[in-house]
């Protein structure tokens, strides 16, 4: 019973931001009624090149709580992630993305039989937030405590850009240079007493940057002859 008791306990606490450290969001919310680029393309595995900016050195060095600028703050630490590579996880909810809204006939996850393939650098994929003192002034009054505090939300930003996208053809033929990608977003993000939700905001902000990067592509390869 008491076990029982807990684990309810547990969960109430973590309302609103599931303990996850995997990069994931749902899609089944996207559709479209036919294929929109009718070829099969490949995304190929991003290269990581966060480490070359310096705004990104917390996220490898610290943990999800730390100060920042004097003010503790909840981050997307490194340290925080599965096993599988953060540029890994980000190319496979790319691809995921893509097949559900069916942007190209079949999109691939590093396939070097495809015809066609994407490549890109993931520069930024960065996330903070002012920690929430009253998520945690909650959580120590248990049950009620985190109902009262379950809808909180404190400052944040998060960063997410893609460099020096290419579509090319199997023979590593350029087709299109397609420049880079990025999106900022400053706002109001739901916070948690441990900084689990800061995993959960960025893969929802995200879902959000490719859904642009989809609508970004099907403009900009219109005019190629496939």
């Amino acid at each position: 019973m008491k076990r029982t008791f807990f684990i309810l306990i547990a969960g109430i606490l973590l309302i609103g931001c599931n303990p996850t450290k995997r990069i994931a969001y749902n899609t089944n919310d996207l559709s479209t009624s036919k294929t929109l680029i009718p070829k099969q393309v490949d995304v190929r595995i991003l290269e990581d090149v966060r480490a070359l900016n310096a705004e990104n050195d917390i996220l490898f060095t610290d943990k999800m709580q730390t100060k920042l600028n004097g003010k503790l703050s909840c981050i997307n630490s490194e340290k925080g992630y599965k096993k599988d590579s953060v540029n890994s996880q980000v190319t496979q909810m790319i691809v995921k993305h893509f097949n559900q809204l069916a942007l190209f006939s079949r999109t691939t996850f590093n396939n070097l039989a495809s015809d066609y393939y994407l490549s890109g650098k993931l520069s930024s994929f960065y996330g903070e937030q002012l920690f929430s003192s009253a998520s945690m002034v909650g959580a120590q009054f248990g049950l009620l405590g985190a109902i009262a505090t379950s809808g909180i939300k404190t400052e944040g930003t998060i960063k997410i850009e893609i460099k020096n996208l290419k579509l090319f053809r199997k023979d590593s033929s350029l087709v299109k240079d397609l420049g880079d990608f990025s999106r900022v977003y400053e706002e109001k993000f739901p916070a948690d007493a441990y900084c689990w939700c800061i995993y959960d905001n960025i893969n929802l902000k995200l879902k959000k940057f490719n859904s642009d990067l989809a609508d970004k592509l099907l403009l900009e390869l219109s005019d190629v002859e496939f």
